[in-house]
């Protein structure tokens, strides 16, 4: 199975998994600058395994900024093995979302490679020496959680998910639209959607839910004006004020 973050030597697999590396420390840092995993890339075997991992669907922030991967990237290629001795490759998610096998340098005591610039570690991959079939027992899991975005801007259609909380719309070069997701799947979150621009800016539910008021969607008429919902599953939005004229 997967090492979690620094294994015991007993619990590892090979025993350089379980030595502390400086990049260890680089990671936990970079987690307390907002860079991180907030949920998934869980990286496995493939399917059937080779010279390739697999990296699944997940929600990670670089630096305070949201990165979403809806789609699994299976098949990861890995660099051929060493013939004489070991590696430790290190696998990260990059500002773009695709995901990357950086190899490390073969050693009789390899180390991990340094994470590339704005990129969030995952898990690395020990690579023995002429080994090119790569399971879960030689990946340690790197994933440091963080908390979801508490506030993020956008200049085009957004339908928020569980990393939005303080939504700011930039409406200056054209109309905006917001879509809620499904009130029921959210329950217990709150989200404030402001305009900020000269544009009107649209918030429209899901499906069949409403407001708590039957109005199907909010339309924040001038700039500044803003919106405070939040939903209990009963699929109405219940509506905690507004600012500015919200028709």
């Amino acid at each position: 199975m997967t090492m979690p973050f620094l294994p015991n030597e007993a619990d590892a697999t090979y025993e350089d998994q379980a030595e502390p590396d400086s990049v260890d420390f680089e990671i936990l840092l970079a987690g307390h600058q907002l860079t991180g995993v907030v949920s998934g890339f869980i990286v496995q075997e493939s399917t059937t395994p080779a010279q390739t991992i697999d990296v699944g669907i997940g929600v990670g922030r670089l630096l305070g900024k949201t990165i979403t991967v809806s789609a699994s990237q299976a098949n990861k290629a890995v660099t051929a093995a060493n013939a004489t001795n070991p590696r430790i490759d290190l696998i990260s998610i990059n500002s773009s979302g695709t995901a990357v096998v950086t190899a490390g340098t073969a050693a009789a005591q390899p180390v991990c490679p340094a994470v590339p610039a704005s990129s969030i570690a995952i898990a690395t991959l020990y690579v023995p020496a002429n080994d090119n079939t790569h399971v879960d027992e030689q990946i340690v899991d790197k994933r440091v959680f963080i908390p979801a975005a508490s506030a993020g801007e956008y200049a085009g259609a957004h339908t928020l998910d569980e990393t939005d909380n303080v939504v700011n719309m930039e409406s200056t070069a054209a109309t905006r639209a917001v879509t809620l997701p499904d009130n029921a799947t959210y329950a217990g979150k709150s989200f404030l959607i402001r305009r900020d621009g000269s544009n009107t800016v649209t918030v429209t539910r899901a499906g069949s839910d409403t407001f708590d008021d039957a109005a199907t969607s909010k339309s924040l008429d001038t700039d500044g004006a803003s919106i405070g919902i939040f939903s209990i599953g009963d699929g109405e939005w219940k509506i905690v004020g507004t600012n500015g004229t919200v028709t």
